[in-house]
């Protein structure tokens, strides 16, 4: 598979919450909202940066919709790509998300389920963002609790200006990436994110309050 870095460029992506639930069939079940979205398994990387390093679209502007059945085992199900009419990019789309698992299953009640995710993509823009668009992209990650998006977007605002309503926003970020982690049992990993939060900013009682009931 290729794995040539695109520097210049990156991919805006964002799960949106879907308030419904399917039955595939008489034995599985497919959730479209869940208290644990699933988490993508490359701690380097977004699953957007993934997308974009394995991708070959030669700078061309493209949006579409992934739509990803992650299963209860961490398997990456159903793939279906709309929005575009290119047979051939929707193939290699697939390929680089199949061979993406296995991810971090989402979880109702503590127990893994299988879940349905739906990314809006456009690619090439990152590069052009501005202060204000990123914060927007980043706020509108974090209300659907895609926190890896949200920190990436946050950190290029970061980048532009550095401000402290955005070491605000990435503080309160990390904590709730570090509440995901405890959810799946990794306490260590918590922690880390927890330690992050109050590097930008002390104040936080949210995640001073995790550090001393998990941490110390």
């Amino acid at each position: 598979m290729k794995t040539t870095l695109i520097s210049s460029f990156f991919i805006i992506a964002f799960a949106i919450n879907l308030f419904a639930q399917e039955n595939i069939d008489s034995s599985e079940t497919i959730f479209f909202v869940l208290e644990d979205k699933p988490i993508f398994p490359i701690e380097s990387m977004t699953f957007y940066e993934y997308l974009d390093q394995n991708l070959d679209y030669n700078g061309d502007e493209k949006y579409f919709i992934v739509i990803i059945d992650i299963m209860k085992d961490g398997s990456v199900g159903n793939i279906e790509i709309k929005k575009i009419n290119d047979e051939s990019f929707c193939r290699k789309v697939k390929e680089v998300i199949k061979v993406s698992s296995p991810w971090i299953p989402g979880k109702i009640r503590e127990e893994n389920v299988n879940i349905r995710l739906q990314y809006d993509i456009l690619l090439p823009v990152f590069k052009s963002l501005t202060y204000e668009n990123a914060i927007e992209l980043g706020d509108k990650s974090f209300q659907v609790r895609d926190f890896a998006s949200a920190i990436t977007y946050y950190n290029r605002s970061y980048l532009i200006e550095k401000t402290e309503e955005i070491k605000k926003k990435l503080s309160e970020t990390y904590v709730e990436l570090g509440i995901e982690y405890l959810m799946q049992k990794d306490t260590s990993k918590a922690c880390s994110y927890f330690r992050k939060a109050i590097s930008k900013s002390s104040n936080n009682a949210k995640a001073k309050k995790h550090l001393r009931k998990y941490c110390d």
